[in-house]
């Protein structure tokens, strides 16, 4: 399976990580231009087109209170307009391993929970935010139940 994943710019910047990120090919964006953002989707929508499957961390950046913030909808609009599935993952005990605003790591286990598909055939613009909504809700609920 081909994989990426989108990152933030400020990631590129951990020593030998980000090299190796960079080198695997993975989607660098600077959040603080629009521009370049814009333009690293649409490299990642040609991608797409062509089979990749594009992991994006839709918070944004980890919570610091545990709670799942809002997400970014940049993901969802373009899963809408390439028609392909959302795949929610939830991520659980990370902040047991590393905690947010640190590099200070523990040893300690990673739980990755793969959820049912939620289609974007037919759904249009304006369904955005809803699937965006739909998404959060589920891993928020994934989150409640452990």
């Amino acid at each position: 399976m081909n994989i990426r994943w989108v990152m933030k710019k400020e990631l590129r910047s951990i020593p030998v990580f980000g090299l190796a990120c960079e080198m695997m090919g993975q989607i660098i964006i600077d959040r603080s231009d629009t521009q370049a953002a814009v333009e690293s989707i649409n490299s990642a929508r040609s991608k797409i087109k062509d089979g990749l499957s594009v992991i994006f961390f839709a918070e944004g950046t980890r919570s610091r209170k545990g709670e799942v913030e809002q997400f970014k909808k940049g993901a969802f609009r373009l899963a809408q307009e390439l028609s392909v599935p959302i795949l929610p993952v939830s991520i659980h005990d990370t902040n047991k391993v590393l905690a947010s605003d640190t590099l200070d790591w523990h040893p300690g286990h990673v739980k990755l929970k793969f959820h049912d598909p939620i289609p974007t055939v037919g759904l249009t613009s304006e369904d955005v935010s809803a699937l965006g909504e739909q998404t959060r809700e589920v891993i928020r609920q994934a989150f409640r139940s452990d």
